[in-house]
């Protein structure tokens, strides 16, 4: 979003009471939506859309842990358009995770493959199986319940789940006891409808 259409975006949104709801926003808008966020009392976290796998130093377009941290407390890192537009490796997600820990941010890691390893660095693990993503139809209730089961047996982590996200679509994903949280792609750019679910969210606790 542009500044002029986050702020339209925060008219309109009203989150659930009972729910950690946390916001990851371009590196544009970090400044602002804190800055929205603290003058409107709202119970809700920042967290930044990626960051970078350097620390401080020459690193020209860079925006290192340290810099986010002034603005926010989460980052995702993985995430399946990162990966699959920007070619990140699984290293170069290993160096990001690593940075943001030593930063104190706390890390949401995105990932579609239950047999990826995942950085003792990270902090939440968010399955986002590619074939449900912007398609509409999430991933089997059954398959999401099996895969989160296992990253939470091999990692010891909270897991959450992405991919068609949807006030439609909620409640049968909430309904797997292995899923801590959602991972919400394009209905969040509708305040309503992010309200909507995080609402459902609490009535699901």
């Amino acid at each position: 979003m542009t500044l002029v259409e986050m702020h339209e975006w925060f008219t309109s949104f009203t989150p659930a009471p009972g729910v950690t709801t946390v916001l990851c926003v371009p590196f544009t808008l970090l400044a602002s939506a804190s800055e929205v966020i603290k003058e409107n009392h709202l119970d809700i976290a920042i967290g930044a859309q990626d960051v970078s796998p350097f620390g401080s130093g020459p690193y020209t377009g860079e925006i290192s842990a340290e810099m986010i941290k002034e603005f926010a407390t989460y980052v995702l890192i993985g995430h399946s358009e990162r990966r699959q537009y920007f070619n990140e490796s699984i290293e170069e997600l290993a160096f990001q995770s690593l940075q943001a820990k030593s930063a104190g941010l706390t890390v949401i890691y995105c990932t579609s493959d239950e047999k990826e390893h995942i950085p003792e660095s990270v902090d939440i693990i968010a399955y986002e199986p590619i074939e449900a993503i912007g398609t509409g139809i999430p991933e089997k209730p059954e398959i999401i319940q099996r895969v989160c089961t296992t990253f939470r047996k091999n990692s010891g982590k909270p897991v959450i789940y992405g991919g068609s996200v949807t006030d439609k679509t909620i409640k049968d994903i909430l309904k797997t006891k292995a899923v801590d949280g959602v991972l919400i792609g394009g209905a969040s750019l509708d305040p309503m409808q992010f309200s909507n679910i995080g609402r459902m969210c609490f009535e699901t606790k």
